[in-house]
């Protein structure tokens, strides 16, 4: 086992294996939603089943061999600010929203204590740098909703509608 900063490790290892799955944990819907300074930024959120359904696919496809593979379905890249006032449409409710400076954030995801400080970190990464947005497709890269048409993902105004009728359970993972 190697840390995350150890690449040539992570190089190593992952040369060994056939089909990565990489996941975080991410956190739920809130009652009360704490904005940045960058509410622009976008990011890309998935249906966790959906990604699991297109790994399945690309993991036995002869046209994603030694390509990368990129989970980013056009419907579903929104910003922060979208995805609340998405939220606040669907339940007729106005969130309560606090400014946090991105100063602050990192301040926050240093000091809360493990594993409250993951879903900060996680918000700093998806809507701040905007980790998932920075990776611009080469052109031989592989979008999975242009690869796989004919699947249906799960649209993120879809998921919203889901998690109105059932909403799931909160759920915390730490990374030990």
């Amino acid at each position: 086992m190697g840390e995350l900063d150890e690449h040539d490790k992570i190089v190593a290892l992952l040369g060994q294996v056939d089909v990565v799955i990489s996941a975080l944990a991410y956190p739920q819907v809130l009652d009360q939603l704490k904005i940045i300074d960058a509410i622009k930024v976008a990011a890309v959120l998935n249906y966790e089943e959906d990604i699991a359904i297109y790994t399945i696919k690309a993991a036995d496809d002869p046209r994603t061999l030694n390509r990368v593979v990129i989970y980013r379905p056009e419907k579903n890249i929104i910003s922060q600010f979208e995805l609340i006032s998405l939220w606040e449409k669907k339940t007729g409710q106005s969130l309560n929203k606090v400014h946090i400076s991105e100063k602050h954030i990192v301040e926050l995801s240093k000091t809360l204590p493990h594993p409250r400080n993951i879903p900060v970190a996680i918000l700093h990464s998806l809507f701040v740098k905007g980790d998932l947005m920075s990776y611009e497709l080469e052109k031989d890269d592989l979008e999975v909703s242009k690869l796989y048409p004919d699947f249906e993902y799960t649209t993120l105004d879809r998921l919203l509608d889901i998690f109105l009728v059932n909403p799931p359970e909160p759920a915390f993972a730490a990374f030990e």
